[in-house]
């Protein structure tokens, strides 16, 4: 039996009751997904295998349809989170153990309305952070001979936090200056 939209509609709903999709993302994929269901044909409407195959098509004809409301770079931002919805679903929506075993990163952006310096900014486009275990969190971090990581408690006191940040900077110490 071949997968519907619908079906695509309930793993997100299901996604979010189990926590995989936070904040706004279900209603970001709903969106994209009401956004281009008028497109479908019946066929497509019957098989995610369809709407993957022909999601090219399925966005040239929309951005056709509303090019006076819809920037190219919407219409991409649209089209990856169907592309990302439909390999969850194949990945995690039909097998009730994918889906608990499921753990999606987690990526922090800067908020809108905060002021972060540039140096700030650049440095946090290099931070991913990933969910080690309940009792852990961690960042991985992109840096310029590599990259690192650090794993520290949930329940990071400022006492632990000045020690980790005195740590590094013995780091830094450590590390030749360049010349």
């Amino acid at each position: 039996m071949e997968n519907t939209i619908k079906d695509l509609y309930t793993f997100i709903e299901t996604a979010e009751k189990n926590r995989k999709y936070l904040g706004a993302t279900p209603a970001n994929m709903q969106t994209s997904l009401r956004f281009i269901e008028n497109e479908l044909t019946e066929e497509e409407k019957n098989s995610v295998e369809l709407i993957d195959k022909n999601l090219e098509q399925i966005f040239t004809s929309v951005y056709s349809k509303h090019r006076s409301k819809l920037s190219a770079s919407s219409l991409e931002i649209y089209k990856r989170r169907i592309r990302n919805l439909i390999k969850d679903f194949k990945s995690y929506g039909k097998d009730p153990a994918k889906m608990a075993s499921w753990t999606r990163r987690v990526i922090i952006r800067k908020g809108k309305g905060k002021e972060i310096d540039d140096k700030k900014q650049e440095d946090s486009r290099d931070l991913t952070f990933v969910p080690e275990n309940s009792n852990d969190q961690s960042a991985d971090i992109n840096l310029t001979s590599g990259k690192g990581r650090i794993i520290v408690p949930k329940e990071l006191t400022p006492d632990d936090a000045r020690r980790l940040k005195l740590q590094i900077d013995l780091f830094a110490n450590i590390v030749p200056e360049e010349k």
